[in-house]
């Protein structure tokens, strides 16, 4: 059972980035650089120590991988079509501070710390997405975010039925998943409510 819904989040995940592509092409969706530059690099390194946490498990790593493949392919269409919005010196300071816990990353010798440091700068890269919604600034829309937060709710479910699973394999999707996809799909809900 936890397999199967490792799988159809995985599913759901690779169709979120196809959606979200389609409305940044159709200029409905204008990403943040910064968020999507940190978390792509981020997921990149949070693939290889979340398969480590999790026991060299790769469906427990299915969703992981799904959300490092599109996280990539927003960015490099997004950087080569010019499709990012404008970056400004918050963006900046988020960027620096994600860096400098990447390199305090890259610095620990402990997979379960390294795990939490690499959760640690994924969250703080949704600051700048979620300033730019709230400012006005930056377009987003609501669905490819539920979505993802939906895939990280089945991958938590997947884990609780799990009876191997350690506390650690908890923290990317809670961090990531739930909080960080979770609060930018609240603040669009919030900030689409109030413009109606």
């Amino acid at each position: 059972m936890n397999n199967t819904l490792l799988v159809v989040a995985s599913i759901i995940l690779l169709v979120v980035p196809v959606l979200y592509l389609v409305k940044t092409a159709q200029g409905k969706i204008t990403p943040n650089p910064v968020t999507f530059f940190v978390r792509s690099v981020v997921s990149v390194m949070n693939l290889a120590t979340y398969f480590l946490t999790n026991g060299h498990n790769p469906w427990k790593s299915s969703v992981t991988l799904a959300s490092t493949v599109g996280l990539l392919s927003i960015f490099f269409y997004a950087f080569c079509r010019g499709k990012f919005s404008k970056i400004n010196r918050f963006d900046i300071v988020a960027g620096v501070i994600a860096i400098v816990v990447g390199v305090m990353w890259k610095l620990s010798k402990d997979p379960v710390l390294a795990n939490l440091l690499l959760q640690t700068a994924m969250l703080v890269s949704f600051i700048p997405a979620i300033r730019g919604v709230l400012a006005g600034v930056a377009k987003e829309q609501v669905l490819p975010w539920a979505l993802a937060t939906t895939t990280y709710v089945l991958m938590t479910t997947a884990l609780m039925l799990d009876p191997s699973t350690t506390w650690q394999q908890f923290i990317h999707p809670v961090c990531v998943g739930l909080l960080g996809n979770g609060s930018l799909a609240l603040v669009i809900a919030f900030k689409n409510s109030r413009k109606q």
